[in-house]
């Protein structure tokens, strides 16, 4: 409504825009009953709101104005000097009153954004006042000006302008409108209409007589009812004639015959009692300009295949007075020759007088041998004689003869049938002969029935007698309907078809079988069978049973072999049967019962069985491909080899709980499903349970501790309580006071309890605390924090333990002190509740700390130790797979490894992506690697896979270590733990090496050492 007003309003400002003094009125919107228009109505007197108006012009909601008189308010204006009514229509608004004592220049217009509307109508009243001009050549909406408007006005533009004159069909009109004709055509003509726009008006022309016979008429005025204001005016500018020339009568004859392919037959020529005459003036009142009255046939002869006529008119509306006209009489065709008869068949209970000739007629389809799907017409090209019936009843004889443009007879006869008949005639797919049986029939269908080439749609339902159907019973173009059933199927009734399908109750009820039941569009059954995958063969046992007589049911003999396929992988398997007496629906049955064997769903029925219960240990759990078995569950049993899947990704795996632990596999066997596909694989997870770790593996211990600073206890925080896994205030906590406690310093043990969370288990479940015990020493290495000096490179990854190397004046490592290694980046206290060891493994930052031992306790931060990821370009020796250019993608990932320089590790998936892309030329695949974000690798790498490809040439750096004269050497070993250990196991020294060319001097005691370091080791001897 919105867009609408404003559309008005624009119109009523070009009005407004020339006032000077107007009254001002209040008006508002109200819903019309006429569709699709709203009406402005002037507010009445005291109307509630009407001290809301102002001014100017002002849009108001439904909020401020209440529905004033009943009526749905859309929106309220408020117009300047309006004081009329204006109605809002599909195309512009009707102009009621405007007081105004300017000049109209020109009819105000809106634009709606597509098209410029005018205003529509103007009545009398709007004008009274208006004593101007106007000009109405631009109001192309308009559709009335009633009678009496612009009294003292005046209006232009109207002709040519707001009206334009257009010819009707068949009427020629001048390029300046002035000039109208046409051919004389016997009737009464209206040459022209008045249009505004596109639209016709009510606007019409008088003329000085009839316009009808071929002479020049002129103009005598206009009439008009809905533009009478504007009748005088357009009179006056009109000034044009209209002309009907005289008609060309050979012309008309030869296009008429043309278009009409009128002909007489060699039967309707030689007939006496035909009228040939009649004929002639059949076709000639077809002919324009023609008529009873002005033709006369003077004429008529029949010679060398023609019939010669000579029509002569009346003078005066035509250009000749006679034309002659020669017509072929065309030769009529042979039935006996030409034709084509198609029969169906007649049901014995037709065979009564009143029945017979209508079941004849319908049971024969009459054609010629060049149009055989286009059948000739019973009582227009031929006639049928009296039907006979044989003695035996068996068939049905009669004569048809040509007719109309056909001659000669053909005797035909129709085979009488103990079924019913109906549908169409079986010439085509879309008009099918319909068949039906009753109990009644009690014979065997052979190739006289239906073998021919017809097409027929057979119901076999009802055939509870049948005795047999021969193999080659049905022709190709056979449809059959009530064939078969599934008797174990609740959704088709046992008694709807001849036959039931059954399958073994064994098989249904505990072989995982079912079937389903399909019907087509022409209502031919099908069955369906299926099962999911089991890893072995299934085979369904089914059987028929038929209908016999009223209530009998019999068995028939009839074997079923499946041969398609294995009957074990997923697949779809058709059926060979052959059914005893019955071998004309052998393949029927083989088109309509089919086996399928479909894709085991996984979802929700994969179990993952480890060998070995999982055990919190706080790390990531995984296992080998051969530490677990996948099963599935309900349906089938099934355990699912390696060949079956890939193992594509481990879950975090950490916590313990039920459940909590996940591995997703990728299904490479089609014979299993998963809802998710990637290709023609698919991905399935399963979930696993992590079971809590003892106590005593966490291997849960109290640092050394010095007594507080002049009193007799000692305080224990959480930094103090250390494991091998677990963590402080997550697992397990102080048992008095979860944080911090105070004990004498002769105490020996502390007293700790697990939380509710915990990942770790009380040895007995009765069991609500555990202690662990600890030493008071004097001496603290907090008090040395000054003199730990943290020494060495950043090593690179190896894959194997690496370890800082930690110095403390005065002090032995081993003997005084421990280095101990905290994941993380940070070196406050608050990462000693982290997971903690001797040495670190995975790239990344690690807090290093010392910890007291022997004489000493406390610990003191040293720093960090960072191991450093290993470049996939550098680090890595890279084996490729072999290229052909045959390969999948998949293939060639599958031949892709790769393994670092030094030590022995194997990357994985989960340590680098690949990607591949083809040439331009098809020769070669580039593959760049890149060792991914939250791996122990980064960098990237690329080589080229082409025919040459076997293992890229990646050259392993020699490694080596030696010791001579209290020193030791190390050669590309950068990163890698060195240690020299005595025969009877304990460590002399270790170290991490730091750089590709080391030398390091040991002081070692008399005896056997063995030095290794990396994938490198020596044995030596000190003397």
């Amino acid at each position: 409504m919105k867009r609408k007003f404003n559309f008005l309003l624009t119109a009523l400002l070009l009005f407004v825009a020339a006032g000077s003094a107007w009254a001002d009125a209040g008006l508002y919107f109200k819903k019309s009953a006429t569709a699709n228009s709203d009406t402005l109505v002037v507010s009445e007197e005291g109307a509630t709101g009407s001290s809301y108006y102002v001014a100017g012009v002002t849009v108001f909601t439904d909020s401020v104005f209440p529905v004033a008189s009943g009526a749905d308010i859309d929106s309220f204006i408020k117009i300047a000097g309006a004081t009329a009514v204006y109605k809002i229509v599909n195309n512009g608004f009707e102009l009621a009153r405007i007081k105004s004592e300017e000049p109209y220049k020109v009819l105000p217009s809106v634009n709606d954004g597509t098209k410029v509307i005018n205003v529509v109508a103007i009545n009398a009243d709007a004008t009274k006042n208006f004593a101007g001009t106007i000009n109405l050549s631009n109001a192309k909406n308009l559709t009335s000006v009633a009678d009496g408007a612009f009294p003292e006005g005046t209006v232009t533009g109207i002709y040519p302008g707001l009206f334009t004159i257009t010819a009707n069909t068949g009427i020629a009109i001048s390029t300046d409108g002035k000039l109208i004709s046409a051919t004389y055509n016997s009737l009464p003509q209206d040459p022209v209409a008045f249009k505004i726009g596109d639209a016709v008006t009510d606007v019409s022309v008088t003329w000085d007589g009839e316009l009808k016979d071929a002479k020049t008429y002129e103009f005598t005025g206009v009439t008009s009812t809905k533009f009478a204001a504007l009748k005088d005016s357009l009179e006056k500018l009109i000034s044009i004639s209209y002309t009907i020339a005289k008609a060309d009568l050979d012309k008309l004859i030869t296009d008429s015959l043309a278009s009409a392919k009128f002909v007489i037959t060699e039967n309707q020529a030689n007939d006496t009692t035909v009228s040939k005459e009649a004929m002639i003036n059949d076709f000639l009142h077809t002919v324009p300009a023609l008529v009873a009255n002005n033709y006369q046939i003077k004429e008529l002869s029949i010679a060398a295949g023609k019939v010669n006529v000579l029509v002569k008119v009346t003078a005066g509306n035509f250009i000749k007075d006679s034309a002659a006209i020669s017509i072929d009489i065309v030769p009529a065709i042979s039935l006996e020759k030409e034709a084509v008869v198609t029969t169906t068949f007649i049901e014995a209970g037709s065979l009564g007088q009143s029945s017979l000739s209508a079941a004849f007629n319908s049971a024969i389809t009459v054609a010629l041998k060049s149009s055989p799907n286009t059948p000739l017409i019973v009582n227009t090209d031929y006639t049928v004689g009296t039907p006979v019936v044989a003695k035996d009843s068996a068939s049905v004889s009669a004569i048809i003869k040509g007719k109309g443009a056909y001659k000669d007879s053909v005797k035909v006869t129709v085979t009488v049938a103990n079924f019913t008949i109906g549908g169409g005639n079986g010439i085509t797919i879309d008009s099918p002969i319909k068949v039906s049986f009753k109990s009644g029939f009690t014979r065997v269908l052979t190739k006289a029935d239906f073998g021919d080439n017809k097409f027929y749609e057979i119901d076999l339902s009802g055939a509870t007698g049948l005795k047999g159907i021969d193999r080659d019973a049905f022709g190709p173009n056979v449809t059959l309907i009530g064939v078969v059933n599934v008797k174990a199927l609740p959704t088709k009734s046992e008694e709807s078809a001849l036959f039931n399908v059954l399958l073994d109750d064994e098989q249904l009820k505990n072989g995982g079988y079912f079937a389903e039941y399909l019907m087509d569009t022409k209502g031919s059954d099908s069955i369906v069978i299926s099962n999911y995958y089991a890893a072995k063969v299934q085979e369904p046992k089914i059987a028929f049973t038929k209908k016999e007589g009223a209530s009998d049911v019999v068995k028939p003999t009839a074997t079923v072999a499946w041969k398609s396929g294995n009957l074990k992988d997923a697949n779809t398997y058709k059926p060979e049967i052959e059914l005893l007496n019955f071998q004309g629906l052998n393949s029927y049955f083989a088109e309509h019962i089919s086996y399928e064997i479909k894709p085991y769903p996984l979802e929700g029925r994969l179990s993952f069985t480890p060998k070995e219960e999982f055990v919190y240990n706080g790390e990531q759990q995984k296992a080998p491909d051969t530490a677990f078995t996948l099963t599935t569950k309900e349906i089938h049993n099934i355990v699912l080899t390696k060949e079956d899947y890939k193992v594509t990704k481990w879950g975090d795996n950490v916590n313990a709980g039920e459940k909590v632990g996940s591995v997703t596999f990728t299904i490479t066997n089609p014979n299993f499903v998963e809802g998710k596909e990637e290709g023609d694989k698919a991905k399935v997870t399963v979930k696993f349970d992590i079971a809590q770790a003892e106590i005593a593996a966490a291997d849960i211990r109290i640092i050394n501790k010095k007594a507080d600073k002049g009193s007799s206890n000692v305080t224990l925080t959480g930094s103090d309580v250390v494991s091998k896994f677990g963590k402080f205030g997550t697992d397990f906590v102080f048992y008095d006071k979860p944080s911090t406690v105070s004990l004498s310093k002769t105490a020996k043990t502390a007293t700790l309890k697990l939380t509710s969370t915990s990942n770790l288990k009380y040895a007995d479940a009765k069991d609500r605390s555990f202690t662990v015990p600890f030493a008071v020493v004097e001496k603290s290495v907090n008090d040395l924090a000054s003199k730990i000096v943290l020494s060495g490179d950043k090593p690179t990854f190896t894959g194997s333990a690496l370890h800082p190397s930690v110095t403390i004046a005065g002090l032995e490592e081993h003997t005084d002190f421990e280095v101990v290694l905290y994941e993380g980046g940070a070196t406050s206290e608050s990462v000693l509740s982290g997971k903690n060891s001797l040495e670190g493994k995975n790239a990344g930052e690690y807090v290093v700390w010392v910890e007291g031992i022997g004489e000493y306790g406390e610990h003191a931060a040293a720093g960090t130790f960072t191991i450093k990821k290993a470049n996939v370009s550098t680090d890595v020796k890279w084996h490729t797979p072999a290229f052909t250019g045959e390969e999948t993608e998949a293939e060639l990932l599958e031949g892709l490894s790769g393994e670092l320089l030094i030590g022995d590790y194997k990357l994985n998936s989960d340590d680098y992506e690949v990607t591949l892309a083809n040439s331009t030329d098809g020769t070669f695949i580039n593959a760049l690697i890149t060792g991914k974000a939250k791996s122990n690798f980064t960098g990237t790498h690329t080589f080229q896979l082409d025919g040459n490809s076997t293992i890229e040439t990646v050259t392993a750096v020699p490694t080596s270590v030696s010791y001579a004269n209290g020193v030791l050497t190390l050669t590309n070993l950068n990163g890698a733990t060195a240690t020299v250990v005595s025969l009877n196991g304990k460590i002399a020294a270790k170290f991490t090496v730091s750089g590709n060319e080391v030398q390091k001097a040991v002081s070692l005691t008399p005896g056997f050492y063995i030095l290794s370091a990396g994938n490198a080791a020596t044995k030596f001897i000190v003397k």
